[in-house]
């Protein structure tokens, strides 16, 4: 069961396996098997407080509709390791690697409740020997675990917010309000976790008029840290389906490599490739190149030199941005 096989030109599948639904059962990644991981692998520059730092995905499925979501592999379905699995892990980079800091990648992590309450506390207890960031929903949060986490050494939380615009959400199937949102960042920020709004531009519906509502809502609301991906149908999601059947992707065979989130790939009704570009780049420097946003990574320098190298490396970048926009005439 679970294989896909490559007979006379056509793709068959057998009948599909049943899922693993012990997470614990699995063995843990050779890390061993790898280049030494705190020399060779870096995270981006503004994912991690403290360095070295490394990652991990605790759980599969999700119990999301998203339309631009594939769940085709790891299904609705939501299982993760155990708290205990959990900390063994984190002791294990801890003290075989000397890993400092960890970024759990789970959509889902703060949706177990269970899992995540005994693993803070028991981090708690130890004093929070790592500092750690994690990915969440903004209807899956409370002020009260946001302070149980703050207090277990959680310094970040990223929440996918996707669009400033009500109607593009519901178009979504996001399932949240933008109410949602700016009480659960408030939530955080009073918790003293920092905040991070994921985002994309491009999607089916999008306007030059919601790409506007979506900038002012991102400087409204309390963001630390702000990352915008171009929509992309992944294959099996339900707005990939919808798109191919409308024959909006001109090549099909080529999609696959282009799919990386870094570039459209598909361009709404209305608008043009090179705009959907030029208002990507004004995203972040809307959010960005302002005097409150600016200050707090000034003080954040000063507390942490660490941070102050990290935002020199990725200065040149932004300014680079900056310059192409202008010379665009995205202002």
């Amino acid at each position: 069961k679970g294989l896909a096989v490559w007979r006379d030109g056509e793709a068959h599948f057998t009948a599909p396996r049943p899922l693993v639904m012990d997470l614990d059962a699995l063995p843990r990644p050779a890390r061993d098997l790898l280049p030494y991981l705190p020399k060779f692998y870096r995270p981006a520059s503004n994912c991690y407080l403290r360095s070295p730092s490394t990652s991990m995905i605790t759980s599969r499925g999700c119990p999301g509709r998203c339309t631009f979501c594939d769940r085709t592999v790891s299904t609705n379905r939501l299982r993760g390791h155990s708290a205990g699995r959990l900390l063994e892990t984190i002791e294990e980079l801890r003290k075989d690697y000397g890993f400092r800091d960890v970024i759990f990648y789970d959509d889902n992590l703060v949706t177990m409740r269970g899992t995540v309450r005994v693993l803070c506390e028991e981090l708690t207890r130890r004093g929070a020997p790592v500092s750690w960031s994690c990915i969440a929903r903004v209807d899956m949060v409370n002020f009260e675990v946001l302070k149980l986490m703050k207090r277990a050494g959680c310094w970040q939380v990223a929440y996918g917010i996707e669009n400033g615009s009500q109607e593009i959400l519901d178009a979504l199937k996001k399932g949240i309000t933008l109410d949602q949102v700016r009480r659960t960042l408030q939530w955080t920020r009073e918790a003293g976790i920092s905040t991070r709004g994921y985002f994309m531009i491009g999607v089916p519906g999008e306007t030059v008029e919601t790409i506007r509502r979506t900038i002012s809502f991102m400087r409204s609301v309390p963001l630390d840290d702000f990352h915008a991906s171009f929509f992309t149908p992944w294959p099996a999601s339900e707005l990939y389906h919808e798109i191919k059947r409308s024959g909006r992707f001109e090549d099909i065979d080529g999609l696959w490599g282009r799919m990386s989130g870094w570039r459209p790939v598909y361009v709404p009704d209305g608008m043009t490739a090179a705009e959907v570009e030029r208002w990507h780049r004004r995203m972040f420097l809307a959010f960005y190149l302002r005097p409150g946003v600016i200050a707090r990574y000034m003080r954040n320098s000063v507390r942490n030199p660490g941070v102050f190298l990290r935002m020199v490396r990725g200065g040149y970048g932004m300014i680079k941005a900056a310059l192409s926009s202008l010379a665009g005439g995205c202002f």
